[in-house]
C-alpha cells in the first residue's frame, strides 16, 4: 500500500526556542541552544504571550532571527514559550552504510551496472597504412568509433584513461600486401613504454597478399592520471611492401584497438 499522509517535502519537527526575558522593547532575538534561529516564516512559530497565543503577521512579525511584536512589551510581560516548526532535511546515506540487507530484490538493474564500464573507447583504420618491413610501427588509427572520455590522442595515437581501474584492452591488425607474401604478423600493446601483450601469427605461404590477423585481449590495471596505451604492428614479408588493411568498405573493421573499464 502506498504512503498516505503529508508530502515528504513538508515533513517537519517542532522545537521549543530559548526563553526570552522581556524588557521595554518590541524586538527580540530568537535563539535555539544559544544560537540565533531563523524561522521559515512567522506562521511556523507558535508564540504565547501572557498566556495568550499570538496571531502571526498581526501580533508579531519575523525577519531573519528577529521577532517584532505589534506593541512594546515591558519587563512585567511574559513570553511563555515560542515553538518553532523546522523542516526535516533528508540525508544521503554515508559511504559504506548501505548493505545487501537494505537493497530490495532486483533493485540493481543492468543499466546501473553498465555505468561501471566507463571510460571506454574504440578506434580503427579507415585508410590503409603502409609500414616498413620487419619493423615495429605505431598504428596511426584515423577513425574514432567512440570515446566516452574524449581522451584519444590523435597526434600521438594513444589513449589516456581518466579513471584508474582494471581495463579489458583488445586489438587486431589485418596484415597484407598487394605484391608481398606475409610471413609473420605481430601486434604489441604498450602501457607507457612497456610491452604488456604480444600476439604473433606465422606461416609458410607462397601466394602474394596472404593475410595474417593476430589479435589480443588482455586485462590490465591502469592509472587514471599518468598511464596511456598504444598499439604497434610488426609485419614481415618475403618481398614488396607490407600494409595494414583498413575497414572493408565500412562493413567490417579489420585493424582496430579499444578498451573499457571493468572494475576498480
Amino acid at each position: 500500500m502506498g504512503y498516505i499522509g503529508r508530502n515528504l517535502a513538508n515533513l517537519s519537527d517542532r522545537v521549543v526556542l530559548d526563553s526570552i526575558t522581556t524588557s521595554s522593547t518590541d524586538t527580540f532575538t530568537l535563539q535555539l541552544n544559544s544560537v540565533n534561529f531563523v524561522p521559515s516564516s512567522a506562521e511556523s512559530l507558535t508564540v504565547s504571550l501572557n498566556g495568550v497565543i499570538q496571531a502571526p503577521n498581526s501580533s508579531y512579525t519575523v525577519s531573519s532571527s528577529t521577532i517584532t511584536f505589534a506593541s512594546t512589551l515591558s519587563a512585567s510581560d511574559s513570553i511563555d514559550f515560542i515553538i518553532a516548526e523546522r523542516g526535516i532535511t533528508l540525508q544521503t546515506p554515508s559511504a559504506g552504510s548501505v548493505n545487501t540487507e537494505q537493497l530490495a530484490n532486483d533493485a540493481v538493474t543492468k543499466d546501473k551496472l553498465s555505468a561501471h564500464n566507463y571510460p571506454a573507447f574504440e578506434v580503427y583504420l579507415a585508410t590503409d597504412q603502409t609500414v616498413t618491413d620487419a619493423t615495429h610501427t605505431k598504428i596511426t588509427f584515423d577513425t574514432v568509433s567512440f570515446d566516452t572520455s574524449s581522451n584519444w590522442d590523435s597526434t600521438n595515437y594513444r589513449w589516456l584513461p581518466t579513471v584508474a581501474g582494471k581495463y579489458l584492452i583488445y586489438g587486431q591488425i589485418y596484415a597484407t600486401g598487394s605484391t608481398s607474401t606475409v610471413i609473420r604478423g605481430t601486434t604489441q600493446l604498450y602501457v607507457n613504454t612497456t610491452v604488456v601483450a604480444l600476439e604473433q601469427q606465422w606461416g609458410s605461404v607462397s601466394s602474394p597478399g596472404t593475410v595474417r590477423s593476430p589479435s589480443f585481449n588482455v586485462i590490465q590495471q591502469l592509472n587514471g592520471t599518468s598511464d596511456y596505451i598504444e598499439m604497434t604492428a610488426f609485419i614481415d614479408v618475403s618481398s614488396g611492401t607490407p600494409r595494414l588493411d583498413a575497414d572493408n568498405g565500412g562493413v567490417q573493421k579489420r585493424t582496430y584497438f579499444g578498451a573499457y573499464r571493468i572494475g576498480d
